[in-house]
């Protein structure tokens, strides 16, 4: 997480007060939908009140978006001044068209507007800081680094820029990683680190997923598999996915421990529409029942 100082002045004279709304996004599991290349809110954020500060002043005052470190954020609010009008009206028409062109047979829902608010306020950002910031959520990494080599179709490296809030007097960035191999993992979260650094912003972490990286060849997986054929008279369908399991802190503290992860349908994890399919618990139950005789 990055953490920054808010640094404020008294508001310029002369300039309005608006907020740039970026919602309706479908967000999702930072890990098993990073592949996706949904939107992020945060993201474009960024990249469209940057293309604004270019052109005009900008001080933000206020910002909020994102939630959990490891959901792909769906939406954020941020407001802030400026001196040109056209200037925001022209911007925010022209990357509806792009992000239109860019993301939109995936993100049907998304909008992007900005609202003039009724106040300014007495007190913004600077507009040092306020650059800092936009470069800071700009030039962030988000989504897959890099996809693996033994497992087709599997992604083996990630990061997601999960959300960036103010509270009290400070700009809190979070970020997250993820990696079947640590080395990588820890490269991704330094290279997060030093943009955060070049910002101003002083970084911590607050915890790590250890890897866990698939074992094909494990006598657990095996007998898993026989077990399967023989109760539904078919193969399993094996597969690795890219998220963050109890497996793999298990197996960092118990090595050589034979692993294997099986559970219920779930659909959008980590949005509004997360569901799990009820009749799928209790076949899951009496099958990990028929595994535990057998073992």
């Amino acid at each position: 997480m990055g953490n920054l100082k808010v640094e404020e002045e008294s508001a310029p004279a002369g300039g309005n007060s608006y907020q740039l709304q970026v919602t309706g996004f479908k967000g999702g599991h930072s890990g098993a939908e990073i592949h996706e290349e949904r939107g992020n809110a945060v993201s474009v954020a960024a990249r469209i009140l940057r293309d604004i500060s270019l052109k005009t002043n900008v001080h933000i005052h206020d910002i909020n978006g994102g939630g959990k470190h490891n959901a792909i954020p769906r939406e954020i609010f941020i407001s802030f001044t400026a001196e040109n009008p056209e200037v925001i009206v022209n911007t925010i028409t022209e990357y509806s068209r792009i992000l239109k062109n860019e993301m939109g047979d995936l993100e049907i829902n998304m909008s992007v507007k900005v609202v003039e608010e009724n106040e300014v306020p007495k007190k913004v950002f600077t507009k040092d800081f306020s650059n800092r910031l936009i470069g800071i959520l700009f030039s962030m990494p988000h989504g897959v680094i890099k996809m693996s080599r033994k497992v087709p179709g599997l992604v083996e490296t990630s990061t997601n820029l999960a959300s960036v809030v103010l509270a009290d007097g400070n700009i809190k960035i979070e970020t997250s990683q993820r990696s079947s191999i640590m080395s990588e993992n820890d490269e991704i979260a330094d290279k997060v680190k030093t943009i955060m650094e070049a910002g101003g912003a002083v970084v911590h972490y607050e915890s790590r997923y250890p890897s866990w990286e698939p074992d094909p060849d494990s006598s657990i997986l095996k007998l898993f598999k026989d077990v399967y054929r023989r109760e539904e008279g078919k193969d399993a369908e094996v597969m690795a996915i890219h998220a963050g399991l109890e497996c793999g802190v298990i197996g960092d503290k118990l090595e050589n421990m034979e692993m294997i992860s099986f559970g219920p349908d779930m659909e959008d994890v980590h949005t509004p529409d997360e569901r799990l399919k009820i009749s799928s618990v209790a076949s899951v139950w009496e099958f990990l029942l028929k595994i535990l005789k057998e073992v």
